[in-house]
């Protein structure tokens, strides 16, 4: 498969797929199905951050020319029947925004994180 690097900056969609440990299976065994009380969230190590990591740095001169041109990045880690990683990247635009460009005024700081005025001022 041809990859063709991407110019400017980028979105980047990480889902991982974690192995399962036996103990997920009935009797422990991995040809049997999944006890009902298997999680769906992988939340033991590696961490989620290290896994980007990895990742950002081996499409690094691959996809693009340095991971400093990752504007938008999202992932998640779940158990999966095949691990794995399932790695999307396309060209990003002002389209693509989910905020605003200018940073937000003091006064629209309070509401953003969740605290109102009267309550900094107690």
């Amino acid at each position: 498969m041809k990859v063709e690097k991407v110019e400017g900056a980028v979105m980047v969609d990480l889902v991982f797929y974690m192995p399962r440990p036996q103990a997920h299976h009935v009797n422990s065994d991995r040809s049997r199905p999944l006890k009902a009380t298997s999680p769906t969230l992988h939340t033991g190590s590696p961490d989620l951050d290290k896994l980007v990591r990895s990742v950002l740095d081996g499409l690094t001169e691959i996809c693009f020319g340095d991971d400093a041109v990752v504007g938008n990045l999202s992932c998640e880690k779940f158990y999966g029947a095949k691990p794995g990683v399932a790695i999307e990247v396309r060209k990003m635009d002002l389209c693509d925004l989910k905020t605003k460009l200018e940073p937000p005024s003091q006064a629209e700081l309070p509401g953003l994180l969740g605290t109102s005025d009267s309550a900094e001022s107690t």
